[in-house]
């Protein structure tokens, strides 16, 4: 069988050929989509058919289990349930509504510093904006001073999933997520690139130092972010270590999959 080639163009996509079935059968190289994943932090996987997201998540190291919200299909024997791939939807989670700044699983135990998302579809034509917190950090020593950035390395805030959140996660588990948050460091060096990053999720940071003006912060997000739309079939994948995003409400049809891994 012929290698499949993968052409990487400036815009931090992958071009996959459409005539490809799935990541198995395709002869492809996955080990550079990791190694471009590891670079930039972030990719684009254009619609191509038969790529499913669990394919595309056996690339990395294995992938967190989902409460609720989780994907089930019904077949001849019965219903097969993927723990491991939510549905993020207008009726499941998080519904509608606005979805501030954030970094997925802030708040979580365990390395699950991965996401992908697969559209479904997407009616409603509502964007997800991310933002490259190496980039916001950059920013943030060219208008506070590198002294002040480079200071943050000692500060810590603490992380746990909002109350209007509860119904994405079982009972016990929510409780436990709220009694036990996760402390990250407000700017350190990225685990495999080794660049600086910020990291301050304003979605779902709980308490953070008097030191640390959030607001102020916050504002560099909008001004660095970048808008993508999503088509049928695109799937993306970001490392939430680098990468906040956030997603405004919508009134409509919106279906994506949603896979959280590890990949350290």
């Amino acid at each position: 069988m012929q290698e499949t080639k993968i052409e990487v163009d400036s815009q931090k996509i992958l071009r996959l050929p459409l005539s490809s079935s799935t990541l198995k059968k395709m002869n492809l190289d996955t080990s550079q989509i990791r190694t471009k994943f590891e670079q930039e932090g972030f990719i684009v996987l254009p619609p191509t058919p038969g790529v499913w997201i669990k394919d595309v998540s056996e690339i990395f190291n294995g992938n967190v289990k989902a409460d609720k919200h989780y994907l089930r299909v019904q077949t001849e024997f019965g219903w097969n349930e993927h723990k491991d791939i939510q549905i993020v939807s207008e009726t499941e989670l998080f519904g509608e509504t606005d979805v501030p700044w954030h970094a997925d699983w802030s708040y979580g135990p365990g390395s699950y510093d991965g996401t992908i998302l697969q559209c479904n579809f997407d009616q409603a034509n509502t964007p997800t904006h991310f933002v490259d917190m190496h980039t916001v950090y950059n920013d943030a020593c060219k208008v506070f001073g590198q002294a002040q950035v480079e200071g943050l390395r000692l500060m810590s805030g603490k992380y746990s999933p909002p109350e209007e959140l509860a119904y994405c996660f079982e009972e016990k588990s929510f409780r436990y997520l709220k009694r036990n948050p996760k402390e990250r460091s407000i700017v350190f060096d990225h685990p495999i690139s080794g660049k600086p990053v910020m990291y301050f999720s304003p979605g779902t940071i709980t308490n953070y130092p008097k030191g640390f003006d959030i607001s102020k912060y916050t504002k560099l997000l909008d001004d660095n972010s970048f808008v993508h739309y999503w088509e049928p079939g695109q799937t993306v994948i970001w490392d939430n270590l680098r990468y906040h995003h956030r997603r405004s409400k919508f009134n409509g049809k919106r279906e994506l999959l949603r896979i959280q891994f590890k990949y350290a």
